[in-house]
């Protein structure tokens, strides 16, 4: 920044604050109680002066709010002293739009764990050394993606596809490049043009100049809408007809995607929330005192089509209010630390937003398909499920979705398609059994060869996937690290007990490592190594995830060496995502929670007042 510019922009800060404290009189002349920093990549695309507007709309509803703007102008030192730069003038919380999340990850996180609260939109860093994120997964749009390809071209197993996509050079554009490559059927060619700004002429040049490829594309997919526009003046000024458009980012007004839908000068696009709206009512919360516990807040996207455009513009789209009063919960039935903390968690959020919590605890998956049925039959304003197993609810949640019932996963996922419930809250599985990972790798380096065994959970369960994911897939080529061998504990102490002692009944251990899925395996497990004459937390290390009471005793006596946590009090976040649907309030595709990690270094005060 020049020092003109700065000292521009202090002195702007400055006389805000002097203005706010003068009484003028005015209705916005209240006293400046928040100021929030606000690092955009740039201003100069579409999504990003949307996300500015909506911020700026929503500020107006907080009396004593201040927001301060700053433009990357895509550099990323730039963003890094303009972060710098907005905690100088008192920036009490920053909301980041980064330009490039690989190279701003440092910065974020010294800031971070300097005790600066950061939210981050549109692009997560890896990992969890931020306060909240907003915004799309790029791995549900890429499946949304593939799902529209299939229906504008009438694609099936017999009949080749060819996309032409056609991506900037950016980190968004390589990842989503890469995540489509990868979900890619056998059916599908896809051909790739990169290109640097991501304009409407940019795009129009380049295509220009690459007939053949248009020629021979089924469809074309862009990054945003205004490539697609970009692609479409240069189908018509080729003559190229046949092949459909579809972008990314149909926002409303003259010129956006929902036009260009409605006009037929593409195909389709897909709406992707920018959060800027859920991310400032978080951000007046954090500074009031409240901490939800939500880590990650997944918006929902929409496809859109000349079918259901409509229904899409500000105009139209109308909220629903729903009086949510009696709520039906299909819960877990096991005695575990985990479950008696989630249940405890709903009882006690129900009561705060004045709820009639009805819950019936299931032991097997008929069990809480029949309990959901009668929910739905009982004519519940909404249900919470918390499946036992991914397969098996399609029927179930067809039927609520015909009555119109809302549809809360909580903890555990189901593996239908997204639009068969309303939102999911819980924890990232997947992250949780990479951390476990990451402190094999930074702990464990003094072997030449890491032998693990695995201690999954129920089988078909989600944690279970997709911890068992998580960790492998910091693996992936490191032949270091080997797992030799997979035991079932179900998720309890006795199985985990049970599956390690007749592991060792045959053969001594020839592991270094015990990875359990979760706190009650482990603590089974541990049983049994000591049982056998060995010292699980010296000369075998002890993994887990959960992070009870009794784990965390286990670390500090030394018998375990690293607990992820994966918190059950979901009941706070669940309770907000019912009332939000209530006020007509769009809600979250997925709520992600926030959660810690615990090992010998953990400090003491880490440790108190548990409430699991």
């Amino acid at each position: 920044m020049s020092f003109f510019k700065k000292c521009m922009t202090l002195m702007l800060v400055l006389g805000l604050l002097l203005t706010s404290l003068s009484g003028c009189g005015s209705a916005r002349d209240t006293q400046i109680t928040r100021l929030i920093g606000v690092s955009l990549a740039n201003l100069t695309d579409e999504w990003r002066i949307v996300l500015k507007n909506e911020l700026e709309q929503e500020e107006k509803k907080y009396p004593g709010l201040k927001l301060v703007f700053t433009d990357a102008g895509g550099s990323v030192e730039k963003q890094k002293n303009d972060m710098k730069e907005l905690i100088s003038y008192g920036a009490q919380l920053l909301i980041v739009s980064p330009v490039d999340v690989e190279e701003l990850m440092p910065e974020v996180e010294g800031l971070y764990y300097d005790g600066m609260p950061i939210l981050l939109l549109d692009r997560a860093i890896k990992g969890f050394d931020y306060t909240c994120f907003f915004g799309t997964d790029d791995r549900l749009l890429v499946k949304q993606e593939l799902e529209a390809v299939a229906a504008l071209t009438g694609g099936s197993q017999d009949k080749k596809v060819t996309v032409l996509n056609v991506l900037m050079n950016n980190y968004t554009g390589r990842q989503r490049s890469g995540l489509l490559r990868e979900a890619a059927g056998d059916n599908l060619q896809i051909r790739q043009i990169m290109i640097q700004n991501g304009t409407r002429d940019e795009t129009e040049d380049i295509l220009m100049e690459n007939r053949e490829l248009l020629e021979k594309a089924d469809l074309i997919l862009t990054q945003n809408y205004y490539m697609a526009y970009g692609a479409s003046l240069a189908l018509k000024r080729l003559g190229i007809s046949g092949v459909k458009i579809l972008g990314v980012d149909g926002f409303p007004g003259e010129g956006g995607g929902l036009e260009m839908v409605k006009k037929g000068l593409i195909d389709a696009t897909i709406i992707c929330p920018t959060g800027g709206e859920q991310a400032l009512s978080y951000a007046m919360r954090y500074l009031n005192g409240s901490r939800d516990g939500a880590k990650q807040i997944i918006t929902r996207n929409t496809l859109i089509t000349r079918d259901n455009v409509d229904d899409y513009y500000p105009e139209k789209k109308k909220a629903l209010k729903r009086n949510i009063k009696a709520v039906g919960y299909v819960q877990i039935d096991e005695n575990t630390g985990f479950r008696r903390a989630n249940t405890n968690s709903f009882s006690d959020a129900c009561r705060e937003y004045k709820i009639e919590l009805e819950i019936k605890e299931c032991s097997t998956i008929q069990e809480q398909l029949d309990a959901f049925c009668g929910f739905v039959e009982a004519g519940k304003d909404a249900i919470i499920v918390s499946p036992i197993l991914e397969d098996g609810w399609d029927e179930a949640l067809e039927m609520a979705r015909a009555a119109d019932i809302p549809v809360i996963l909580s903890d555990r996922e189901v593996s239908c398609s997204e639009d068969m419930y309303t939102s999911f809250v819980g924890s990232d599985f997947v992250e949780e059994g990479a951390r476990c990972m990451r402190w094999v790798e930074e702990n464990m380096d003094y072997l030449e060869e890491v032998r693990i065994l695995e201690v999954e959970g129920t089988k078909g369960a989600s944690p279970a996937i997709d911890r068992g994911n998580g960790f492998r897939s910091l693996m992936a080529g490191k032949d270091k690290y080997r797992i030799i061998d997979t035991l079932n504990g179900n998720f309890t102490s006795v199985e985990g007990y049970e599956a390690m002692t007749d592991y060792l009944s045959r053969k001594d251990a020839d592991f270094d490592v015990v990875f359990c899925h979760n706190d009650d395996m482990m603590i089974g497990v541990v049983e049994a190594l000591k049982e056998k004459g060995y010292a699980p937390g010296e000369d075998i290390k002890i993994l887990s995830i959960d992070g009870t009471k009794d784990a965390l005793d286990r670390i500090k006596n030394g018998e375990a060496n690293f607990v992820a946590e994966c918190t059950p009090l979901l009941g706070p976040n669940v309770m907000r995502t019912l009332w939000q649907l209530g006020d007509g309030q769009e809600v979250p595709l997925r709520v992600i929670s926030s959660e810690e990690t615990f090992d010998e270094n953990t400090p003491d005060t880490a440790f108190r007042n548990r409430q699991y």
